[in-house]
């Protein structure tokens, strides 16, 4: 049975949140929600699928939050939604323009009044980010060369480092495991360790 995508709602709007929520619900998501900026880190332990973060007073709140979830490891990669407060309302609660600028490539952003129904193509977009990631098997027989190649990957979003071998039969049984999209391996290895192995 799949199990629901779980979506963290942080925003002061109560109003907001009780449409946002009904309607998410309505497509079989699971919905968490708070107005508590410290509260919310509390409730990123559960590791939700998506963060909506829309308003939060005063003014600040809110990128403040946003950049502690860019500085958290286990929480820099869960797909972002920012939902600034309406133009009339920004200097109360709402981004200021140096905040918006800082918003980088790991967020969508749109602004109230937003009917909730008009955000779910937006959400099914951001949480399909997590599921077209690539898996990759590095091989290398050297630490330290392993370990750059790691943290290259590591920093495209679209990666995902599922395993490490160091010699060609850890990486076969790895490879039939972890059932990587690539291998990314030594040609050394590759041709003289697989070929024993399939000899």
């Amino acid at each position: 049975m799949e199990v629901a995508e779980k979506i963290l709602i942080i925003d002061d709007e109560p109003n907001f949140i009780e449409a946002l929520t009904k309607t998410l619900e309505s497509k079989a998501y699971r919905v968490m929600h708070t107005s508590d900026k410290e509260l919310a880190k509390e409730m990123m332990k559960a590791k939700p699928d998506l963060v909506i973060l829309g308003t939060l007073t005063p003014a600040g709140q809110a990128f403040s939050l946003y950049q502690w979830l860019g500085q958290q490891p286990d929480y820099k990669n869960i797909p972002l939604l920012v939902i600034d407060a309406r133009y009339e309302e920004r200097q109360i609660k709402g981004w200021r323009r140096f905040e918006g600028m800082q918003l980088d490539d790991g967020g969508e952003y749109v602004s109230k009044p937003i009917e909730p129904a008009t955000l779910i193509p937006q959400i099914r977009s951001l949480l399909e980010t997590i599921t077209r990631k690539i898996r990759v098997l590095v091989v290398d027989d050297h630490t330290m060369v392993r370990t750059g190649i790691c943290s290259v990957l590591a920093l495209q979003n679209d990666i995902e480092v599922i395993g490490e071998a160091d010699n060609g039969r850890d990486a076969f049984d790895k490879a039939l495991r972890l059932l990587p999209n690539v291998a990314l391996m030594d040609i050394v290895i590759a041709d003289n360790e697989l070929f024993k192995i399939n000899s």
